[in-house]
């Protein structure tokens, strides 16, 4: 399987990348989503000893009413989002990619933003200066770094939260 559609072999067609990004920019779609297993407990647990001050997202701001909508709808606590700008604006800024540029707005905010958790590995080869902790959901082992924790699942990042 392949957790990233970029990586499907075949699918870095133009027509085909195109209809990606239809789906990807559809509020249907959005509000369609499910949540992650055990995500919604987990982060109310994570809410009685740390404030959620805001969401970093790769969708495009084109579904900002619906990502708003969903956050609330099932349940999420209501804060500042981001918006992963496209590829256009990433290039203008200086960026190559979304991870580099969430990377950089995540050392700007620190401590703002002391921690996150996050899905994405790939995130982790543009991180250099941030000092926060980072919570890798969906990972196992240890890892070579001081301020990442390999969390397999949601009430691991609620586990290892509390051991702060």
């Amino acid at each position: 399987t392949h957790r990233y559609v970029k990586y499907v072999p075949g699918w870095q067609q133009a027509e085909i990348k195109k209809e990606v990004e239809g789906y990807i920019q559809s509020d249907d779609i959005v509000r369609s989503l499910p949540v992650m297993n055990g995500s919604q407990t987990s982060v109310a647990q994570i809410l009685q000893r740390k404030p959620i001050v805001c969401y970093f997202t790769g969708r495009s701001s084109s579904t900002k009413r619906a990502t708003y909508d969903w956050i609330r709808e099932n349940g999420f606590p209501e804060s500042e989002i981001f918006f992963q700008p496209d590829t256009v604006e990433l290039s203008k800024m200086g960026f190559g990619s979304g991870n580099e540029w969430r990377a950089k707005l995540l050392e700007f905010l620190f401590p703002y933003i002391e921690s996150i958790v996050d899905d994405n590995e790939e995130l982790l080869d543009y991180i250099r200066g941030y000092q926060g902790t980072i919570y890798l959901l969906g990972k196992s082992g240890q890892s070579q770094r001081p301020n990442v924790f390999h969390c397999p699942d949601w009430s691991s990042v609620v586990e290892e939260i509390s051991l702060k």
